[in-house]
Formats: structure tokens, sequence, C-alpha cells
């Protein structure tokens, strides 16, 4: 094996990629270029002697205990021994440096308007890829997904806490986002109410936790802005440092609510059939995933405005060093109040 030497003077971070490059057998590190910021993490293209891979390096953060590197890590062995080709191939991590090589994909991102019927179909094949009896056996040493919570009760303290989060911010601080900030709490009591009579009313538990056989390895923070089309044909899915065991509900909540790139509403029935069907033995699974539907549009509405709040704003900047607050934060706003005026129409429509 070709070890790899850094050149003389280089950065911090070329080194620490020369040495993880080094425990491979991809030969000496030629390039190291930055890619456009995105999200909690830096990514870097890599070009070695053999070939190019992807390079990501986790935030890591006193107030934030978890581990990133480990959890997308094992998770992407996990998936690409359920669904091969559908994710990234994983290669090599480095503990110290808080660095992971994947597989290198070449593709484009996916674009508002672009998802289509077949490529939720796609995305529904490889949930059930992870989620088959064989796969399951093999995922005992996963975490829980991060924030994973297994009953009505938790989901909705879930919101209530990010919703907490959001109103330490200092009132100075929130600017445009206060007056939305007050109507969404406005919206979100009446919702809960309203969600806790249907409970009730159908004899759902809200306090009952969701059984253990139930549960479904999830890849969190799922949907086609964590994805890309490749040049060839296919959909190659990524970034899961927030995966692990989760309530299918929430799955299907954060597939339908997170507004970068939007998922079609009249895929949500197709995906909850299957999901129904990959877990026949939790009854009122659908029913249970109707009233989580609004309840996960709120907590993307707090999710758009966590750039208000010191330690996600840390986050976007370490991914960003060149980030430009005030846009990042207007944008944030609009984003906040699409999703509140969809979790508007939906609580309309809950019956």
């Amino acid at each position: 094996m070709a070890l790899s030497m850094p050149e003389p003077g280089a950065s911090p971070i070329t080194e620490a990629i020369t040495a993880l490059v080094a425990s491979t057998d991809l030969g000496a590190v030629a390039s190291v270029e930055p890619l456009p910021a995105s999200g909690n993490n830096r990514a870097f293209r890599v070009e070695t002697q053999s070939r190019i891979i992807l390079v990501k390096r986790y935030f890591t953060h006193p107030s934030d205990p978890r581990n990133r590197l480990d959890t997308e890590f094992r998770f992407t062995v996990y998936a690409d021994a359920a669904a091969p080709g559908s994710v990234p191939r994983p290669i090599a991590r480095h503990d110290a440096e808080q660095l992971a090589a994947y597989e290198f994909i070449d593709g484009a991102p996916f674009r508002p308007g672009e998802v289509t019927a077949k490529d939720v179909d796609a995305a529904i094949d490889f949930f059930a890829a992870l989620n088959t009896p064989d796969a399951r056996r093999r995922a005992d040493g996963l975490p829980m997904a991060s924030e994973a919570v297994f009953s009505l009760a938790e989901h909705i303290q879930l919101v209530d806490r990010r919703l907490s989060v959001l109103f330490t911010v200092n009132p100075e601080g929130l600017g445009d986002a206060a007056a939305l900030i007050r109507r969404l709490v406005d919206d979100w009591r009446s919702l809960v109410d309203r969600i806790l009579r249907l409970a009730e009313d159908r004899g759902l538990s809200v306090d009952d936790a969701l059984k253990t056989d139930h549960r479904c390895v999830s890849p969190s923070d799922f949907g086609f802005h964590n994805a890309l089309q490749r040049r060839g044909g296919g959909i190659v899915f990524h970034d899961f440092e927030y995966a692990g065991w989760d309530d299918p509900t929430r799955m299907l909540g954060d597939f339908f609510a997170q507004p970068a790139v939007p998922v079609p509403s009249d895929g949500f029935a197709e995906f909850l059939r299957r999901c129904v069907a990959l877990f026949p033995a939790a009854g009122r699974l659908d029913q249970r995933a109707a009233l989580m539907r609004p309840i996960y549009l709120a907590k993307w509405c707090c999710i758009a405005l966590g750039v208000f709040v010191p330690l996600t704003l840390e986050r976007r900047k370490f991914a960003n060093p060149a980030l430009d607050e005030a846009k990042l934060k207007k944008k944030q706003i609009a984003i906040a109040a699409a999703l509140h005026e969809t979790l508007r129409k939906v609580s309309h429509e809950l019956h």
C-alpha cells in the first residue's frame, strides 16, 4: 500500500485527509477540493492514485453529544448490505479527526419540482429493503435515531421542546421571525387539543409506546434533499447522521414535510400502504400516521427557524465559513412561513 504524504505546508484538513487515506489501499492523495457547503458538516472531493472519493468532516460541539460520524458510518455499512447501490459505499473512518471516506457519486441533486411518482417508489423500495426480516436481524447494533420517540405524547413533547428552545432566543435577535413564532405557537396549541380529542375518539392511547418489533430502521432526515440521481440512472440516498431505530410514522411525517425538495403529497397514501404492509402487526399505524403528519409539519417549521438558535447557527457556519447569516435567516423565515400554511391546511383536513 502506497502511503499518502501531505505536501510541505499543507493545511491541517489536508493533512488529516491524507492520514485517513493512508489507512486504505487507495494510494496517495493527488488533490483535495472543498465542495459547496450544505447542512452541518464539511465535504471534500478527494482524488487519489486509484479513484475519486468523498470525505466528510463532522461537526462536534460540547453541547451536542451526538457522534455524527459513528452514526452515519455504521448506518451506511448496514444500508450498503441491505440495499446495495442505493447508498455511497463506506470506505474508511478516522475518529480522532472526525473524518470518514465514502464512494464519490457522479450524480445530480434533485431540484424542487423534479420528484416524480417513480422516484417516490424508489424511496419506498429503499426503506423497505432496510426493513426486511433478514436485514433487521443485522440491525441490533444500530443506535436509536436522533430524537427517536415512540408514543404520541412524546412526539407532541418533541415539538413542545423545539418551540421552547426558540423562546429562549433573545427577542431582539428574532426580528421578523418573532411574529411567525407567536402564530405558530397559537396554532400548535389548538392542533394539540384537536389531536388529543381525535385520539381519544379513536381509542388510541397517547402514552403507550410503540412495541419494539413495530419500530423501523430509518434513514432519518429522509427525502430527496439527501439524494442524488446517478448519471447512468438510479437514485442514491445519503446523509445518515441522525439515522437508526425509529417510529415509522415519524419517518413518514419527516419524508413528506421536509421543505428543501418537496415530495408530492399524493404519494403519502401509497407510502403509508407499503409501511402498513411492512409492519402488519402494528395495528392502527394508518391512524397514528394521519395524526402525526401535522405534528411533523410543525416540527419542520421549528427546524427551519432553528437558524435563530446559536448552536444551530454555529453548525451552519462550521459547514460554510463564508455563510451570509442575514440572507440565510431571511430564507428560513420564508420556508417556515410556507410550512406553516401547509400545516394549517393539513390540520383543517384532519378528521
